[in-house]
């Protein structure tokens, strides 16, 4: 049996805490990359969109990391540093008697224009 969606959730918010912990480089926890150990090798990995730069869909461990490395330095040129970031899982559904979960993720930061910036990320898993 897969972990509850309830066991789910703690583990990202600990994953997320370790990544925005002082002293870290929370602008990453910003982006999906922070995730990027629990991915298996052969890993789909789509950020649906027309017209937005960073829509991608690519397929293979090894592709997802250059994708994100390359999106990280998008994401790091718009977020003001030396503001904080606060990442929240804002749900799961999915899990225990489903080897699917979907978590839905969210993440506030101000721009280094001053703006506030709120980007909301869904993950969907098989859990094998």
């Amino acid at each position: 049996m897969a972990p509850s969606s309830t066991e789910i959730k703690s583990i990202f918010e600990s994953h997320i805490l370790s990544q925005t912990k002082p002293g870290s480089d929370a602008s990453g926890s910003a982006h999906p990359g922070h995730l990027f150990h629990l991915f298996t090798d052969d890993v789909d990995f789509q950020i649906p969109g027309d017209g937005f730069s960073l829509a991608c869909q690519v397929r293979g461990k090894q592709a997802v990391e250059t994708y994100l490395a390359r999106s990280k330095a998008s994401f790091s040129s718009i977020m003001d540093p030396s503001k904080p970031v606060h990442v929240e899982v804002v749900q799961v559904m999915g899990g225990g008697e489903s080897q699917w979960a979907t978590a839905v993720l969210k993440t506030t930061t101000t721009t280094k224009t001053g703006e506030s910036l709120s980007v909301q990320l869904t993950i969907t898993w098989r859990l094998t």
